[in-house]
């Protein structure tokens, strides 16, 4: 059986995509580029939305939970 042939049943097997598997070779290599490629993506994309958020205050989206109102008060 071909690489791409084994990819395919095992993503079949899953449920996957096949574009969600990279093959690797431990003996020879194979794929080790493919590998680092993506992981520079994971980075570029994590390094984005941490700038993105910086300087957001997001105690605004905290609810309130203090069940003492000034209203309640009369």
């Amino acid at each position: 059986m071909k690489l791409k042939e084994h990819i395919r049943a095992i993503a079949a097997d899953l449920y996957l995509g096949e574009k969600n598997f990279l093959a690797t070779s431990a003996e020879t290599g194979y794929g080790k580029n493919d590998v680092l490629d993506k992981i520079r993506v994971v980075i570029d994309m994590a390094n984005l939305a941490a700038t993105q958020t910086d300087g957001v205050d997001d105690t605004d989206d905290i609810a309130d939970t203090d069940d003492t109102d000034a209203s309640d008060d009369e």
